[in-house]
């Protein structure tokens, strides 16, 4: 399968609850492959509106994002990709607008009913509270598959 996709999404959520804000999330995505090869980047804005309804305790900040990815299929048991993501959340009240960087490579092989997956991501700002704070993970999975 070659070519490139397109796709956009909107979701507004209203509640019923006093205090509930009123909610927005707005994506869009791009995905070409070609042969083996695959690129995409997708974006997103998430508005809590403008204010807290009465009797809210606080205001949620926005968040706005993108990300990039490749992956490439070796053959077809084995893949390899790489994926970075870029967040802000907006600035609100007396706080700072803050960033936050995830970078992740992956690897899978899958054989049969078994899928062995390896993953290392390093997140910058995980928290969104202080800049400098970091996360790095490493994920190791093996999945089994059976037919009854």
């Amino acid at each position: 399968d070659s070519g490139l996709t397109l796709g956009a999404g909107i979701e507004e959520v209203s509640s019923n609850s006093g205090n509930a804000p009123e909610v927005e999330n707005v994506t869009g995505y791009a995905l070409y492959t070609m042969g083996p090869v695959s690129v995409g980047y997708q974006g997103y804005y998430l508005n809590y509106g403008a204010s807290p309804k009465a009797g809210a305790a606080t205001s949620l900040a926005d968040y706005s994002g993108d990300s990039v990815g490749i992956a490439f299929n070796v053959n077809d048991q084995v893949s390899i990709g790489y994926q970075k993501i870029s967040e802000t959340q907006e600035a609100l009240t007396s706080t700072k607008a803050s960033d936050r960087d995830i970078k992740s490579i992956s690897a899978a092989y899958s054989s049969g009913g078994m899928t062995m997956s390896i993953q290392q991501t390093d997140t910058d700002n995980y928290t969104m509270l202080t800049a400098g704070n970091e996360l790095d993970t490493e994920t190791v999975q093996v999945t089994l598959s059976f037919a009854f």
